[in-house]
């Protein structure tokens, strides 16, 4: 199996419906959620960086990504489960159902991007009761300003 790498999600709804991950190759792969029990089922796409970009900026309308995809043999079952990312089984157009394809017209809103490189301000409010343990755990596990600000980046709110 092909481990892949998350880069960004672009849709989240108690997971992530729509993501973008990359091989160590440095191949994109477009994820959409069709299927959950155990483990997380998406269909996955690999798009050029030209592709991408052009879904990114609301060209590209999201279903036309698998339909018609730029090569053959470019769409996979990708399977998320135990914290990896892995490419599953290649899929033909024939494997494809309509179930595990987005509704036509669905288009990135550029609008609608989190920045990753944000540098907001975020206030915390801390009881005081719950300072000594803050910095105690804090000291313990070894985290520093930049750790607790990665790990604020990839919290959505909804």
């Amino acid at each position: 199996m092909i481990q892949l790498i998350h880069k960004m999600t672009l849709e989240f709804y108690d997971v992530p419906q729509l993501f973008v991950a990359a091989d160590r190759l440095g191949v994109n792969y477009l994820c959409v959620l069709y299927k959950q029990d155990t483990e997380y089922h998406y269909l996955g796409v690999q798009l050029s960086e030209l592709k991408l970009q052009s879904y990114l900026a609301g060209q590209l309308d999201l279903r036309m990504a698998y339909t018609s995809p730029e090569q053959e043999n470019t769409l996979f079952e990708v399977v998320v489960a135990n914290k990896k990312i892995q490419v599953k089984t290649a899929l033909t157009q024939e494997d494809i159902t309509d179930e595990m394809l987005p509704a036509p017209g669905f288009y990135h809103s550029p609008a609608d991007a989190i920045d990753a490189n944000a540098t907001d301000t975020m206030e915390l409010s801390i009881p005081v009761a719950d300072r000594g343990f803050l910095a105690d755990m804090a000291q313990r596990m070894g985290w520093i300003a930049s750790t607790i600000k990665q790990g604020i980046s990839k919290v959505a709110v909804l």
